[in-house]
């Protein structure tokens, strides 16, 4: 909570970018949030590592995923499918 809450704080300029139901923010120079909608499923897999895979490019070393929106995470998708390697 401590890091979303200085998170806020930091004076950046939120540029998003979108994938479908996923979207990215910068919070800081080498930080980012992922923030994703509705569910994570085989189907919204791609989209949610694009979103990690463009933070990350964008010289964004750190990246939080902000699950408050998610309904529903099908636990039989691995978090290795989002990030490999990482």
């Amino acid at each position: 909570m401590a890091l979303m809450e200085s998170a806020a704080r930091v004076a950046w300029p939120p540029a998003v970018e979108v994938f479908g139901d996923c979207s990215w923010r910068p919070t800081s120079s080498d930080h980012a949030v992922v923030d994703m909608r509705g569910e994570i499923d085989a189907f919204a897999i791609p989209s949610l590592a694009r979103c990690v895979d463009e933070a990350i490019a964008a010289g964004h070393g750190h990246v939080v995923l902000d699950l408050a929106d998610i309904d529903f995470i099908d636990s039989s998708e691995p978090v290795q499918k989002i990030a490999p390697g990482r």
